[in-house]
């Protein structure tokens, strides 16, 4: 983590990984490593286009360089979207729904909570719209 001299590091997770306490462990693992992180809980199930706005306004304003993604695949999805808009200036959700080619993304490690989803290594996250249909949306970008 070191080595990618990250100038800002933002946790990223939901409530109930945070209630869990597994945040505090990535906190002191860091802190013994003389690095700090803020912590974003705000990831909702199935992650939703309002959520992953949510995250990327805060990446960008928070001017961060690295994101962990503890969670399950909803948590590494959203995270994995947010990192592509905050990197992509006048990227948006609709950008990432079209299948718009965004290659820029924020650095990120992804820690699975959950087995089976797979996001922490695919090129690929499924986001879900805010309508009434909840529709999910498959994308993806290297």
């Amino acid at each position: 983590m070191k080595g990618l001299s990250p100038n800002r590091i933002l946790i990223v997770t939901d409530r109930g990984v945070a209630a869990a306490g597994i945040i505090d462990t990535v906190q002191a693992s860091l802190a013994s490593a003389q690095l700090k992180a803020d912590v974003f809980d705000g990831c909702g199930v199935e992650a939703p286009v309002s959520g992953i706005e949510e995250l990327a306004k805060r990446l960008k304003s928070g001017h961060y360089g690295l994101l962990i993604g503890v969670g399950g695949g909803s948590v590494m999805d959203t995270t994995k979207a947010a990192s592509i808009l905050a990197a992509n200036e006048e990227a948006s959700v609709q950008d990432l729904l079209e299948g718009k080619a965004l290659e820029k993304s924020l650095p990120k490690i992804l820690i699975p909570t959950t087995a089976g989803t797979g996001s922490e290594w695919s090129t690929a996250a499924v986001i879900t719209t805010d309508t009434t249909d909840d529709r999910p949306t498959s994308i993806s970008s290297p």
